[in-house]
């Protein structure tokens, strides 16, 4: 799987040589003969969707099929079909070609457009569901990538994962005794005491691990949950300024937790903050409701939007505004259906809210404040 964090959001949104094909699959994990099968007959679905939009579009047959062909080679990639995941998100113009396998579920869409749309993946940025766990001891170090019902682990590539591989590459010995209170070149003299130099180590250690897992996940507005005993999770904490990283923590030798364990054990940690943050953005919504600081109209949303004005936005997963905004006459459109070159106005609100600092929340019907398919907080 791939992470999918605030850079790649930016990347697709940047101006791209148009048209835009985004597509969203649900992907069935297992790697059967029947679950492949199946999985690649909804990308096929996804295609013949793709094609009727880029002819509509006025694209003859062979340009069409020419211009989808990074999809049709993934279609028949069969190493591509064994990795398990629970959706599939494809990202194609004629500049750039993405794809992500991850953690999350998608409904089935396609979008041909001037602009990728990428509203689907709003949740994995603003934390709805998505957490890490670091198990974290001196023999070795896991970083778990989670949701709700699922997890995988995610590489800590070109660092030490434990206490020996770290300080068999990474720590000069001037290094640990200046820290541990010596003076460098007296090492072997009893000037510093064994327990002082092995806690450094320790902590240069932690330290190490800290400084690779904030450059991981720091971006993506994820919670952390550690895992441990209490003199690596202290460490760890002291080591950083994430305010993401939870209080409560996972107490214990992290060496012999099953993943498993561990993400049932801290989703009940994490579950609160989930439900807290959404509420209070609710909250705070309903009770500004009759200001001027908030408000449910998707054109005055929009314009906020793109001067950096909302702080806060719920939008509604289950619902599409297909339509256009043309921002240098400050024109709408409308439409029932999506019509060739159309944009999902909601898509359109939440980036722009994403890109200028703000936070967002995909939430589904019954969840947002009020019956509309925007709801915005200004900052002034």
């Amino acid at each position: 799987m791939n992470l999918f964090n605030k850079e790649d959001l930016e990347k697709l949104v940047q101006e791209q040589e148009k048209p835009c094909v985004s597509m969203f699959t649900p992907l069935r994990r297992g790697g059967t003969a029947t679950e492949t099968q199946e999985n690649q007959t909804r990308l096929k679905n996804r295609l013949s969707e793709a094609e009727k939009h880029l002819q509509d579009m006025g694209m003859r047959d062979k340009e069409v099929e020419d211009f989808l062909d990074p999809i049709y080679t993934i279609l028949h990639d069969a190493p591509f079909w064994k990795q398990d995941s629970d959706g599939l998100a494809l990202f194609l113009s004629r500049d750039m070609f993405r794809y992500y396998r991850l953690p999350s579920s998608f409904e089935e869409l396609t979008v041909v457009s001037d602009e990728f749309h990428v509203k689907p993946l709003i949740p994995l940025l603003t934390g709805d569901g998505r957490f890490y766990i670091l198990a974290l001891s001196r023999n070795k170090v896991r970083l778990l990538q989670c949701s709700h019902h699922d997890l995988r682990e995610v590489a800590l590539n070109d660092t030490a994962t434990s206490l020996d591989e770290f300080l068999k590459y990474d720590v000069p010995e001037k290094q640990l005794e200046m820290h541990a209170g010596g003076q460098a070149g007296f090492h072997g003299r009893g000037d510093i005491p064994d327990g002082a130099m092995q806690k450094r180590k320790v902590t240069l250690f932690v330290r190490q691990v800290q400084k690779t897992v904030h450059k991981l996940i720091s971006n993506q507005n994820a919670p952390l949950v550690l895992a441990g005993v209490e003199e690596m999770r202290s460490l760890y904490r002291e080591a950083c300024n994430n305010q993401l990283v939870m209080e409560e923590g996972l107490n214990g030798n992290a060496d012999k937790a099953r993943p498993e364990e561990l993400h049932s054990d801290a989703w009940e940690i994490v579950e609160p903050y989930f439900k807290k943050e959404q509420e209070e953005a609710v909250e705070l919504f309903n009770s500004l409701a009759n200001s001027e600081r908030a408000s449910d109209d998707l054109e005055e949303i929009i314009r906020a939007a793109y001067i950096g004005r909302v702080e806060i936005l719920m939008a509604d997963l289950d619902k599409h505004c297909w339509g256009t905004y043309d921002r240098a006459t400050d024109t709408f459109t409308y439409h029932d259906h999506e019509e060739a070159g159309d944009e999902d106005l909601l898509d359109v609100a939440a980036v722009q809210t994403l890109l200028n600092g703000g936070s967002v929340y995909a939430l589904h019907s019954e969840e947002m404040p009020q019956d509309d398919s925007l709801a915005a907080v200004f900052r002034y």
